[in-house]
């Protein structure tokens, strides 16, 4: 015999995210796994795991994802204390009663047949977490007085609570009085930050959600010819939450009618 939650489910299915028998349970595992870590790295953030959630497995159909963003934003709504750290028991004989007859009604499921518990592969899960090499691409107009340019890292791997060095290295060829840098900041796909820096002298940007600060040595204006060396401080919080980030500068001189450079850095914490 059904529970009563599960005929509530069933009977309100018309106004489920997905028609009944859209969502593929045998997917749940994937599904576990995927909401699980975005869940984590979005602190339940609905659009955040919507975005994380779509950029792992693109083949999952939109209303499950809906769904998912739903329950994980239920989750830390009802049961923050239970699943404060992590998946696990405790947390699930929270989520299940709180979150599970939403969730199965929103797939379009009976309930029971949603994903209900954690990620039965830890390993995959947990690798996902962890924190990858500092990547940059090269956004640079071709117009540019700037060549040879080049960016490291030092540690390669991003560490909180430490000082980490990123050298942006070049040859200028032109004159340069003044400028500024637009900086923008995503956090697992979503924007955080959006503001500017001086190109001229030494800047100190501080960044969104407990992240650190930037301190830049800038140039030494007016700059002539020369060769390029801006160390950049990258003094990341021992509270910067976890998960992808880009850092975004597109830096322009005089008066913003010379493009200088522009870099795209990636990291993951």
């Amino acid at each position: 015999m059904k529970s009563v939650f599960a005929i509530l489910a069933l009977a309100t299915a018309a106004n489920a995210a997905c028609a009944p028998g859209q969502w593929n349970t045998d997917h749940n595992d994937a599904m576990l796994c995927d909401q699980e870590s975005c869940g984590v790295q979005c602190f339940g953030n609905e659009a955040c795991v919507k975005s994380c959630m779509a950029s792992r497995n693109p083949t999952y159909d939109s209303c499950a994802i809906d769904c998912a963003a739903a329950a994980a934003g239920c989750g830390l709504s009802q049961c923050f204390g239970s699943c404060l750290t992590g998946c696990n028991d405790r947390c699930v004989s929270c989520t299940a009663p709180a979150c599970g007859p939403a969730y199965a009604q929103c797939l379009g499921v009976d309930l029971g047949s949603q994903p209900t518990t954690c990620c039965p592969n830890k390993n995959d899960f947990l690798s996902t977490m962890k924190a990858t090499p500092s990547t940059w691409e090269d956004c640079t107009d071709p117009s540019s007085p700037t060549a040879e340019r080049t960016m490291t890292f030092d540690p390669a791997v991003p560490r909180k609570g430490a000082d980490n060095m990123i050298y942006l290295r070049g040859q200028l060829l032109a004159d340069v009085a003044s400028g500024a840098c637009a900086t923008t900041v995503t956090w697992n796909g979503v924007p955080v930050l959006n503001d500017s820096f001086d190109v001229c002298g030494n800047q100190t940007v501080g960044l969104p959600l407990n992240l650190g600060t930037l301190f830049v040595n800038g140039l030494d204006c007016p700059q002539s010819p020369s060769a390029l060396d801006i160390e950049i401080t990258a003094r990341l919080s021992m509270l910067a939450p976890p998960g992808a980030y880009s850092i975004k500068a597109d830096c322009v001189g005089n008066d913003a009618t010379t493009k200088l450079a522009c870099a795209d850095v990636s990291m993951r914490l």
